[in-house]
């Protein structure tokens, strides 16, 4: 049981990092136009740079991740066997990401 939940801990603080870099990505390359250029510049498209990175950034993390929570200091310190306070942090972080992009396009929407 302990390895699925080191598996399950390990996707979902993924999925919070990865999320949080894409969300962070996604505000600064709408408020810095030479960020939002540097990503168009990679790929052709900034939305096809973001994806591309989020593709990468979580199964790289998600193996880092399962190999840092094979030890058992690194599990105790992150408090991996606490399935439900990871979840809601996911749940969290995805909802303020959500919300600062949306508050953003609506002030750009009313601005116009």
């Amino acid at each position: 049981m302990e390895a699925n939940k080191s598996k399950t801990v390990a996707f979902v603080f993924s999925a919070v990092l990865t999320i949080s870099i894409i969300g962070s990505m996604i505000v600064i390359a709408e408020l810095v136009p030479p960020f939002k250029a540097f990503l168009n510049s990679i790929t052709g498209h900034h939305w096809v740079t973001k994806s591309v990175f989020a593709a990468v950034l979580f199964p790289l993390f998600s193996a880092i991740l399962y190999f840092v929570l094979g030890s058992e200091k690194a599990r105790k310190t992150l408090r991996a066997d606490n399935i439900w306070a990871w979840s809601l942090l996911l749940v969290a972080v995805t909802i303020i990401f959500f919300l600062v992009t949306i508050i953003y396009y609506v002030i750009q929407y009313l601005s116009i």
